[in-house]
């Protein structure tokens, strides 16, 4: 299904609006040059996604920002995707081999931290018998796809190892010490 063109019109001109911008019939022709590729079920999701995001949505959005929310909520270019998850799942591999249990795990992929998270935790994959790892190679591949939807702002920097967890425990334990002391009247 083609983009309605008067439809797609409005709803630029209406959001142009609210960011205080001006469209020009020039500027028009090249926007729809670029994302003649979209549906228009998929341009309106991808302007909704677009003003719902955190970071870009502070701007009008160009033709690339629409298309990249149309490829990051998976209804286009799966197999991108997939290449993003085998990338998550080697930094995520190469974070296991260097610093284990003990270190955090943080790399430049949010959507592969928290879809280590939501497999149960860092401390549990890297406590995995390697003979296992196939298989929790498998389910991250497929929990990465679901993951992936997620806006960036509420995916995890990273996952906390046994020593930045044992050192957060300290803390707490210490401020309850300090609360739990007899107050002198």
């Amino acid at each position: 299904m083609e983009i309605n063109k008067e439809k797609a019109i409005e709803i630029l001109f209406s959001v142009a609006e609210m960011y205080g911008k001006e469209l020009s019939q020039g500027a028009l022709n090249i926007f729809f040059m670029g994302i003649k590729s979209l549906s228009q079920e998929e341009f309106e999701e991808a302007v909704s996604k677009h003003l719902e995001d955190q970071e870009k949505g502070m701007f009008f959005p160009k033709p690339a920002d629409l298309i990249g929310q149309v490829r990051r909520s998976g209804k286009q270019n799966s197999e991108m995707v997939s290449q993003s998850a085998e990338l998550g799942w080697s930094l995520v591999m190469d974070q296991l081999a260097r610093v284990g249990s003990y270190g955090s795990l943080k790399v430049s992929d949010k959507v592969a931290i928290e879809t280590v998270r939501q497999m149960g935790g860092w401390k549990s994959l890297c406590m995995t018998h390697t003979d296992k790892m196939s298989f929790k190679q498998r389910e991250f591949m497929s929990l990465y796809q679901t993951v992936i939807k997620t806006p960036q702002n509420l995916l995890p920097d990273e996952l906390a190892g046994r020593i930045a967890e044992s050192k957060r425990s300290s803390k707490v334990m210490g401020a309850l010490r300090d609360n739990s002391a007899p107050m002198s009247v």
